[in-house]
Parts: C-alpha cells; sequence; structure tokens
C-alpha cells in the first residue's frame, strides 16, 4: 500500500541578487511557505527554508510588505490583504470554480482519493495539484505538490500521450524511466505502443508500477480542444481497485470530458 510521500522542494539557490532573474520565482516561494506554515514565521525561518541569504531575502520580504502581500509584526511575517484578495480572485476564475466540484463528484461516487495533476513542463514530471483524500483506513495518500515520472504513473501518462509526438520522442530519449518497482515498464517501444493504446481508450491505467499495491486511473483534461496539460485521477489500493478497473477508468473519462467541455465554454448535455 502506498505510503504517504514527503513533500520536500529543491531551491535554487543561484544568483543573489534579490532584482535579480531568481526573484519572481523566490517571491513565490516565501508567499507558499508562509501560507503552508499558517503564517508567523521570522526571517531566519524563511531563509532556512529556502535556502536564500537574509540580506536578499530581506529585500524581498520589504518589497512585499509594501505591497501588501506580507504583513511584519513583533519580527514575524504573515499573508497580507493583497494576497487574500489573489486567493479571492483565483477562486472566481472558472478554472477554479469548475475542477474542485468535479473531484468532489468522483470522490463521492467511488470512495477514493481523487487528484487534479498538472504537466511540470520544466522537470517533465506531473504535479499533484489539487486532491481529496478518501476516507477509508486503507486509501492511497498523496501530498498536493507532490511530483511523478510522467512514464509510470496514470496521472503522468495520459498528458504525455497527447502531447506533440516530437516532444513524445525527446522524453523518451532523454528521460531516466528507472525500473522503480517490478511492474514499471522502461522500454521505449512498450511506452510508445502503450501511449497509442491510451490515445484510442481516453484513459490510462497503471497498477504498481510507482508504488506496490496501488492501481491509478487517470483521463486527459482538454483545456483547449487538441491541448493536454491536466489530467484527473483516482488512486486505490489494488485490492479494492483490481476487481472495479473498467468502472474506475469509467467514472475518471467521463469526468474529464466534462470539464474538458466546461472549461471550453461547451455544455456537455449537447455535446
Amino acid at each position: 500500500m502506498s505510503k504517504k510521500t514527503e513533500n520536500s522542494k529543491a531551491v535554487a539557490t543561484e544568483g543573489s541578487d534579490a532584482s535579480g532573474p531568481r526573484s519572481p520565482t523566490r517571491t513565490l516561494r516565501i508567499l507558499e511557505l508562509i501560507a503552508e506554515n499558517n503564517n508567523n514565521l521570522t526571517l531566519a525561518q524563511v531563509s532556512q527554508h529556502l535556502s536564500i541569504p537574509k540580506t536578499s531575502l530581506l529585500s524581498l520580504l520589504r518589497s512585499l510588505v509594501a505591497q501588501n502581500y506580507l504583513i511584519s509584526q513583533d519580527g514575524k511575517y504573515r499573508l497580507g490583504s493583497a494576497t487574500y484578495r489573489l486567493m479571492f480572485m483565483v477562486n472566481r476564475n472558472p478554472f477554479v470554480r469548475t475542477i474542485r466540484p468535479a473531484l468532489e463528484r468522483v470522490a463521492q461516487s467511488i470512495g477514493e482519493t481523487v487528484s487534479f495533476c498538472m504537466l511540470d513542463a520544466s522537470k517533465r514530471e506531473v504535479e499533484y495539484s489539487d486532491i481529496i483524500e478518501s476516507a477509508r483506513s486503507i486509501r492511497y495518500v498523496v501530498d498536493v505538490g507532490t511530483t511523478r515520472p510522467l512514464y509510470c504513473v496514470a496521472a503522468g501518462l495520459v498528458i504525455l500521450a497527447w502531447q506533440d509526438p516530437k516532444w513524445i520522442e525527446n522524453y523518451l530519449n532523454t528521460a531516466l524511466l528507472k525500473q522503480i518497482t517490478a511492474a514499471t515498464i522502461i522500454d521505449k517501444a512498450s511506452i510508445t505502443e502503450r501511449l497509442s493504446d491510451i490515445r484510442t481508450k481516453g484513459y490510462a491505467i497503471s497498477a504498481g508500477e510507482f508504488s506496490d499495491d496501488v492501481f491509478g486511473f487517470a483521463a486527459p483534461v482538454f483545456s483547449h480542444p487538441g491541448q493536454v496539460s491536466f489530467s484527473i485521477g483516482i488512486g486505490a489500493p489494488s485490492v479494492r481497485a483490481f476487481s472495479r478497473k473498467e468502472e474506475y477508468a469509467k467514472v475518471v473519462r467521463d469526468e474529464a470530458a466534462a470539464i474538458s467541455l466546461a472549461l471550453q465554454g461547451r455544455d456537455s448535455s449537447n455535446s
């Protein structure tokens, strides 16, 4: 059964100038860190977590405070009104308002862990962006922000399957295809054939290829016709999922299709 993963984040340390090219990335990491830790972090704590020198970090923090993205009080930093305003704007976005209800429908329907994933193009991995964890005592557990290789999890395979053929070829020729479990498929020809099958069926199933005794089911989400950077997936213990493979695959495929239509401004009832 899958174990809970550690959501470790590698932090780039190049470029000490707060106004340099690393500044936007560092700014976002600061906001993420403070949000994840329920506010109230000191300069030293942020510096330690993100491996940013205090001198560079202080300049960034002062800028964020000046713009009301952070509040500084008693030597600690917490989210400011501008950050919360941005959060409310995001929550009103049609994309966000479409995804969460879809995950809830799937979770209520099958009682397993459901995830919304996206392509991290820079890492060439799939990132778990939103998760509704199963309430069952034995369940699949994964943290928001966790990344996985594209070639060995269902959520990544469906995204990989709909990339440009040259992108796929380059990925298979340059990616480190590791034998993570006994079930991991690393032969390039076999993966290529598998991707073709996924495009035909409209969904992917992975069986213990990254985590032993875990089945994954995923289908592509098309934000625009022919463009796939997202997927919706189900993770479940193999003891439950094996006998319900077709059911789980259909649920995730149908919901992904409905999300795709909604994101493209089309009504699934008229398709």
